[in-house]
């Protein structure tokens, strides 16, 4: 929209009175998620500064919204690679989507995002997740699917409140100990990583509904899994498991083989 374009004009201005302005309209600004689609590459240009360091966000409640979502269905935009550290000022910000780009790593003050809610960072490249991840104490749902991860971090555990763990499609050789915290997780998917192995400690997550385990390489599972007495669904599809009987034995849940 023409007046965004006018924004964008004052943002990217090298002169400081110019940008001052545009930060006192884009603080006024009042618009809903279907503006921000009407408002098209203009909006996405506008996260293009903050991302880029042209202004740090201290007051501006435009990009201090709850939801901020990077997908490539909504626009042609050239790929994220960082998040700066100014995004420890989006403190109402409850859902961060950034799908399908070039994110390598993350930085500390993602941990200050005390309000999150939900973070998919799903097909990015990230290799490693700060251990200030664990600082999300709100967190209900982690979807890390299609990165680069090697492994977990303890600091997963402090994840009280996390209800929803998508790890598929990374790296993983094992899993920490400190998963047993993870009091209120329903759902977890570790398919697709390089388990030969799980361990004890599953068997704490009482409230477990769905454990995906497919197209791993795990030759058994923890007697320890027979104390998951609300699990659904168990997928062991794709993995050298050799008992599968005593497994049937131990669970009553629908078992994928």
């Amino acid at each position: 929209m023409e007046e965004i374009s006018q924004l964008l004009q004052l943002l990217e201005s090298k002169e400081k009175e110019q940008v001052a302005l545009g930060l006192e309209i884009l603080n006024a600004l009042v618009y809903t998620p279907e503006d921000l689609i009407e408002w098209g590459d203009d909006y996405y240009d506008l996260c293009d500064c903050f991302f880029e360091g042209k202004f740090d966000a201290t007051e501006v409640t435009a990009l201090n919204q709850q939801a901020l979502c990077f997908e490539p269905s909504h626009f042609n935009r050239k790929k994220i690679k960082h998040l700066p550290p100014a995004i420890k000022r989006l403190k109402h910000l409850q859902e961060l989507t950034i799908w399908d780009q070039q994110l390598s790593n993350l930085p500390r003050e993602i941990g200050q995002l005390q309000s999150l809610h939900s973070l998919d960072l799903y097909n990015n490249q990230l290799n490693l997740v700060p251990p200030e991840i664990g600082q999300l104490w709100q967190l209900q749902k982690l979807d890390l699917r299609g990165n680069q991860l090697t492994s977990l971090l303890k600091e997963i555990g402090q994840l009280r409140q996390l209800g929803y763990l998508n790890l598929s499609n990374n790296q993983l050789t094992s899993l920490p100990e400190e998963i047993r915290q993870l009091e209120n997780l329903y759902t977890l998917d570790i398919s697709g990583n390089q388990l030969t192995s799980l361990p004890r400690e599953i068997g704490q997550l009482r409230r477990l509904n769905h454990l995906c385990l497919s197209d791993n390489q795990l030759t058994s599972l923890p007697e320890e899994i027979r104390q998951l007495e609300n699990l659904y669904t168990l997928d062991i599809r794709g993995n050298p498991i050799e008992d599968l009987q005593q497994l049937e034995v131990w669970l009553e849940c629908d078992i994928l083989l």
